[in-house]
């Protein structure tokens, strides 16, 4: 049989504020970023509920403040009666309203903000909402299917001596009361096509006047369709051509969903079932069909015997092929009877290995200790059905989380046959949940900023002491950072290593270190306050740019006398004992840098350094105010003879001084003799005054 193409719904959204302007604003931009999302305004709370009872939405966007009856207290009226996903979407808001929002069941909270540009982060978050809520839902709905299917089966299995009338009336509750469908309808047609029979769930009153007519051949379009032709038929528009039909307004924008029961050529009938449009998907198509070809040979009264035999091959294979569920069949001891592809992905075991073995293999030994897994097929045997989440054992030993739902199987006689377990691995769920609840116990006792911020720059975690932070940035846990902080982060992400930043806060200074965290996509930020830190670094960056100052002055007053030897050697050895203390302080700085909590040992060497310095100078000033120079008459020809002779004079000396406002360089030619002749270079000098000159070079003066 073929499937039907269903095209995929548009997202339907609800948006309930108090303000015409934002409702407008909002059904505009969220449009206009997303082609899918179809906003649907809202005054009020009233008039939300009101829908909800007579239309069908993907989700809800409410404000929080508004008249009569605010966000959280509509949320938890919501939740009273549906699970479509709620988002808070407010400009008031807080870390407590937001908790309070939280605790009612929304799905999300979204600050409202004065950029147009945060609509894209709304229409994301809707969209990401509705696509988990659909995904989520789906799977609950695919086991609730895989499980009326076996109920079926098990029932027929049980009830092969009655009457086709009750086996019928008793299936269509059944397809119902299971929450697989809202509702359904077998039709029973004789070997031409005419009609015999209507059964409906729970006996509907609404169609014992609709039967008359389908007696008389007036069949709806769905069923005329189907009986014509093979395959699934789904109506999607149940205005046109539904006419009187009792099913056109059992719900908002429903799919009608029907196909032909027949064996062959043979046909039986048709059965038609009513579910939401987004339950149609082929997966949901193929179960149907599954569910119809039971029925099928359920009519077959007069081949029960063989309906029964193809009933168990099907269900068979449909266990065997399923292979995101596992699906096994247990004897009345709980031991293992039957095994599937889907189970042995699960649990480890081929058949061979695990047939004829107690299930309890698959629970810890405490569990074992504490019969657990007795307790569950007693639960089973009296209720019909036990259904529960835990931990399970794989073959090596490791565990996953399931989902199991045991179900007591019957014989002819109405005796226990045995148990059916439907397995699912959840684990990826569960570990998605646990990351969830890992965010509420972040040290948010912490003192200092502590926030997790995903790959798209969204804030998924803030402690308290990172409050303030995000008042001063407006932002709030949900909100998307700056671009410089986003391209931070995925820098982090993609080289895998850690960066530092340091930024002001009010008074403070915060050095934040940016942790990516391996295999996954956010990464943690640690905040610290380095402010004492870069206090005592400013204040020894000022002291030796107030010392480099002092020695600029000295300096240029030396120059100002350099023609006076005395004086310039003078400069030359202050200038170079000055070196050391200089080296004492900037060493000192470097090593609190790297050490902040060596401040107090590394002070005394810098306040040593400081006293010298202070010596020095006033030792320069002393020597040169007390011992003013006299002028003496020099041959200039001798004295540079005598100085050639004992002094290492290099080809080109360059001496580079720095003076308020530009740089002077002096350049020294070679000396020449008194014949004009070039001395020549040598290698090494000697003698005092050679290094006294060096000295005088070193020193910068």
């Amino acid at each position: 049989m073929s499937l039907s193409q269903i095209s995929t719904p548009e997202f339907r959204v609800l948006h309930v504020d108090d303000e015409e302007v934002q409702l407008s604003f909002t059904k505009r931009f969220l449009e206009e970023l997303d082609g899918e999302i179809q906003v649907f305004s809202a005054k009020d709370s009233r008039e939300v509920l009101s829908r909800l009872v007579s239309e069908s939405f993907d989700c809800v966007v409410s404000d929080y403040q508004m008249p009569v009856m605010d966000g959280i207290e509509l949320a938890r009226r919501i939740r009273d009666t549906s699970d479509v996903p709620i988002i808070i979407y407010t400009g008031r808001g807080s870390e407590e309203v937001a908790e309070r929002a939280f605790e009612v069941g929304i799905d999300d909270y979204i600050r409202k903000e004065i950029d147009p540009s945060h609509y894209q982060v709304l229409a994301r978050r809707i969209r990401a909402a509705i696509e988990k809520h659909r995904g989520e839902s789906s799977s609950r709905y695919v086991m609730k299917v895989l499980t009326t299917i076996s109920s079926i089966n098990q029932y027929l299995l049980k009830e092969r001596g009655v009457s086709e009338e009750t086996i019928l009336s008793n299936i269509s509750d059944l397809m119902v009361d299971s929450g697989a469908y809202m509702h359904a309808h077998i039709l029973r047609t004789d070997g031409h096509g005419r009609v015999t029979a209507s059964y409906t769930d729970h006996q509907n009153d609404e169609f014992t006047d609709f039967f008359g007519g389908l007696q008389e051949g007036n069949l709806p379009a769905c069923v005329s369709r189907s009986i014509d032709s093979e395959g699934i038929h789904i109506t999607l528009d149940t205005g046109p051509e539904c006419g009187d039909c009792p099913l056109r307004d059992k719900v908002h924008e429903p799919s009608v969903i029907t196909t032909r029961l027949s064996i062959g050529e043979e046909l039986y009938g048709a059965l038609t079932v009513l579910a939401p449009a987004e339950r149609v998907g082929n997966e949901e198509q193929s179960l149907f069909l599954e569910l119809a070809g039971d029925l099928s040979h359920a009519l077959r009264q007069r081949e029960m015997e063989k309906l029964l035999r193809e009933s168990e091959e099907r269900y068979r294979l449909l266990v065997e092929g399923t292979m995101d569920y596992g699906i096994f069949l247990l004897d009345t001891e709980g031991l293992v009877s039957s095994w599937n592809k889907g189970v042995e992905n699960n649990k480890g075991y081929s058949a061979d290995e695990i047939i004829g073995k107690h299930y309890s293999v698959f629970y810890s030994d405490d569990d074992v200790e504490s019969g657990v897994p007795e307790q569950q097929l007693k639960d089973a045997r009296e209720t019909g059905r036990y259904e529960n989440e835990g931990w399970r054992l794989r073959k090596d030993g490791s565990r996953f989380w399931a989902h199991i739902v045991i179900s007591a199987v019957y014989d002819d006689s109405g005796e226990l046959y045995g148990f059916s377990n439907v397995t699912r691995d959840i684990t990826e769920r569960k570990q998605m949940l646990e990351e969830i609840r890992s965010l509420a116990r972040f040290p948010s006792e912490n003192n200092n900023p502590v926030m997790r911020i995903s790959g798209d720059g969204i804030i998924m975690y803030a402690n308290d002491a990172s409050e303030s932070l995000l008042n001063e940035w407006n932002m709030e846990i949900g909100a998307v950072i700056s671009e410089e902080w986003r391209q931070i982060i995925s820098g982090g992400l993609l080289e895998g290593v850690g960066k530092e930043v340091a930024l002001v806060h009010k008074d403070r200074v915060i050095s934040f270190f940016i942790t990516p965290i391996t295999d996954t996509d956010y990464v943690n930020i640690y905040g610290r306050d380095i402010t004492e830190r870069k206090k005592a670094e400013e204040e020894l960056l000022e002291t030796t740019h107030h010392l480099e100052d002092i020695v600029e002055a000295r300096t240029q007053e030396l120059f100002a006398a350099e023609q006076m030897t005395t004086a310039g050697r003078i400069a030359a050895m202050v200038a170079h004992d000055l070196r050391g203390p200089l080296q004492t302080i900037t060493n000192s700085v470097y090593l609190i840098k790297m050490a902040p909590e060596k401040v107090e040992s590394v002070l005394p060497l810098i306040t040593g350094a400081l006293d010298r310095a202070n010596n020095l100078i006033e030792e320069f000033r002393h020597r040169t105010r007390d011992s003013p120079y006299q002028p003496v008459m020099t041959d200039l020809k001798t004295v540079i003879n005598e100085t050639l002779t004992g002094q290492l004079i290099s080809h080109n000396v360059t001496v580079k001084k720095k003076t308020p406002g530009r740089s002077e360089e002096r350049l020294h030619r070679p000396a020449e003799d008194t014949s004009g002749a070039r001395q020549p270079h040598h290698e090494c000098g000697g003698g005092d005054a050679g290094r006294r000159r060096d000295r005088h070079q070193d020193s910068g003066g």
